[in-house]
């Protein structure tokens, strides 16, 4: 597949929850990719996939770590509210995390997905997560696309729905144009 003539950098998820981010805004690459997309088969399961979870803020401050909860932001990609970065307050420091950093330390067991909110409360000294879907809600939805397929949606019009002004070519050799320069290469396997 191409976007603008160019490979891209693309993913899946188990589940949206109703809408997708495009890949820049939630692993902050700049990197040309398809916009997200509204998918209204897990749009419509939405309340289906909710999940609620909560750690200790004891157990949180040593997976993090980080002394002295004081407060937790979450940064939000504008156009679907998914989360891609944590700053997190302590006593005598701040730290913050990429959402999939942040992810793996508290587990992903424990946060399903980066649709979601978060209090804290510190009489029972514990923090509540809330959200919806599975993953980070980028690129593919394995459960849209599973009800497209059902309906009987073929493969390429499912990756045009998911993947918007692309286009699927076959190539006997791929052009060196269309590969990110060594340097940039290097940079992004640098950033994660």
């Amino acid at each position: 597949m191409l976007h603008k003539n160019r490979p891209f950098p693309a993913t899946w998820t188990e589940n949206c929850a109703g809408i997708t981010a495009d890949f820049r805004s939630i692993f902050r690459k700049n990197f040309d990719a398809p916009e997200g997309i509204a998918s209204a088969f897990a749009r419509k399961d939405r309340e289906q996939s909710k999940w609620i979870s909560s750690i200790s803020i004891t157990e949180f401050e040593k997976k993090i770590p980080i002394q002295g909860l004081k407060a937790i932001d979450l940064y939000r990609d504008p156009k679907t509210d998914k989360v891609y970065g944590i700053k997190i307050k302590g006593a005598k420091e701040t730290r913050s995390f990429d959402f999939q950093d942040f992810w793996n330390r508290l587990g992903k067991d424990q946060l399903l997905s980066n649709d979601m909110t978060l209090s804290i409360d510190p009489k029972t000294n514990q923090i509540f997560f809330e959200g919806y879907g599975e993953g980070l809600g980028v690129g593919l939805c394995v459960l849209s696309t599973n009800a497209m397929a059902r309906n009987g949606d073929s493969a390429p019009e499912i990756l045009a729905t998911f993947f918007p002004s692309t286009s699927i070519t076959k190539l006997e050799k791929i052009p060196s144009h269309m590969f990110l320069s060594e340097e940039d290469f290097i940079k992004f396997k640098k950033k994660g």
